[in-house]
């Protein structure tokens, strides 16, 4: 009869050597990770992200406010001209207005980005 030591490499020694270089590193990432070291870097991705989002809205709302510049102009020299103007369709005052929120508005009121 052929008997084996069940710690010996070929049978079991391989596994359990694998096992005890990796549960410290699996426990170890996994402390990592209750501990919320990822956080950090996502919270400074999502702020860079938000920052380059809101320069894209300054931008946008100084285009709205040059298109509003010119249909004003462009309705006061319809007005002195006998009523023609050039454009099929205007719309003027318009506003944003945000829900509040914790982050936004600490006092719990909308309030308006663009006047209208």
């Amino acid at each position: 009869a052929c008997t084996r030591d069940p710690l010996v490499w070929d049978v079991a020694g391989r596994h359990i050597a694998s096992l005890a270089i990796m549960a410290p590193v699996w426990f170890g990432l996994r402390l990592l990770i209750e501990w919320g070291f990822c956080l950090r870097g996502l919270r400074k991705r999502a702020k860079a992200y938000l920052s380059a989002e809101t320069s894209k809205e300054d931008k946008g709302d100084k285009l709205v406010r040059a298109e509003e510049l010119r249909v004003e102009a462009a309705l006061a020299a319809a007005a002195g001209a006998g009523g023609k103007f050039g454009e099929h369709l205007v719309i003027t005052n318009l506003a944003k207005t945000f829900a509040p929120s914790r982050t936004l508005c600490k006092a719990g009121k909308p309030f308006n980005a663009v006047r209208g």
